[in-house]
Parts: structure tokens; sequence; C-alpha cells
């Protein structure tokens, strides 16, 4: 398999390290990480694990991106569909970002996505890096004490635990620290299977 070069190149960007950054990390010229990135040179385990560490990825998608054939049938990914911000709504990721997380536990169903956490440098900064496996979406009113992703009516999805509101047809969404958000209308829920903390 062919190595993903765009990929190595798109997280270099979006992460603002350079290329000359990440061959001093490993001990090795910009020359020849160059050329491991470019498919001209296979890529080593040791340089796979100073990559994925430099750049902030799992190991496994460096070795997937790389062209390391064998990984892709040992790990199954859940697609990163928003980031958790620091005022604890999520904000969807960018059409042109593929954001790929491994999925920590091998039965959970295939249609699992995740939620990030980027709340570094805000009150929630213990939650940075976290990542909210999520089911797909359901009624607000079927998960009643579920810890979930909820889409507010007119605002940003929120995550929580849903209890039901204090006016008809709406919801209270209690978040980190307790948080309340009460008696909101909610559009959809999508049910927290787990969380995997950084």
């Amino acid at each position: 398999m062919p190595v993903n070069k765009k990929y190595f190149d798109d997280l270099m960007k979006d992460r603002r390290i350079s290329l000359r950054a990440i061959a001093r990390e490993m001990n090795c010229s910009p020359s020849q990480l160059s050329r491991t990135f470019g498919g001209y040179r296979r890529m080593q385990l040791s340089e796979a694990a100073t990559i994925a560490r430099a750049l902030g990825v799992p190991v496994v998608e460096v070795m997937l991106n790389a062209g390391i054939e064998e990984m892709r049938s040992e790990r199954k990914f859940a697609r990163v569909i928003g980031f958790l911000k620091g005022d604890l709504t999520v904000s969807p990721v960018p059409d042109d970002v593929r954001e790929r997380v491994p999925l920590p536990i091998a039965d959970l169903p295939p249609d699992t996505e995740a939620i990030q956490a980027r709340t570094a440098n805000t009150p929630f900064s213990f939650l940075d890096g976290w990542v909210f496996f999520i089911g797909p979406k359901t009624e607000p009113g079927d998960e009643i004490g579920s810890y979930c992703v909820a889409h507010v009516q007119g605002g940003d999805p929120i995550i929580g635990t849903l209890s039901k509101g204090y006016q008809r047809g709406t919801f209270n969404v209690t978040g980190a620290a307790g948080i309340a958000r009460q008696s909101m209308r909610v559009d959809w829920v999508r049910r927290i299977y787990f969380t995997q903390h950084a």
C-alpha cells in the first residue's frame, strides 16, 4: 500500500509543525524524512512512534498512512465528527479535515463516531484530549438519564446528562462540573457509549 503523503502534509500543517522540527526529534535529516513521507523509504516502528508523538496521533494511524498494510486489519477507527470546546459546546469538524481515532473496545457498533475534547487553557483543561465515542441520533425522550451529546434547537450540540425540563417538551442537560442548561428544546441526542481519557 502506498504512503498517504497528503495525510502527513495536512497533519503537519494543522499542527503547525515543520518537517524539519520532526526530523530533529527523530535525529535524522529532513531529506530522509521527506523520502519516508514520499514513499521512497520504509518507515521503521521507532520512527512511527516518534512521529505519532510529535503530531499527537496514535502510532497505528501513522503506520496505516505510512503504507504498512498489516496494521489495517488489526484496528478499527471512529471518525471524529466534532471538537468539544472550552464552553462545553461541540463544534463540527470542517468537511475538508479527516480525523480518526482508534476504537478502544472491539465490540462497539461499527457506526460509532467520536468527539474529541480540545479544551486546553480553559477552566475545563482537565478534559483536553478526552475522546467521547457516540452512537446514532435518537429522540431525546428515549435517553433520559443518559450521558449524551444533545443538539439544542438554535445552538451548538452540548455534552451532559439528559433529564426532563421544567416546561413541557424541554430537557435539562447537566455537563461537567455540574453546569446545567435548563428547560431547553432538544432536536436529537447521541448516547455516549464510552469515554477515553487522555
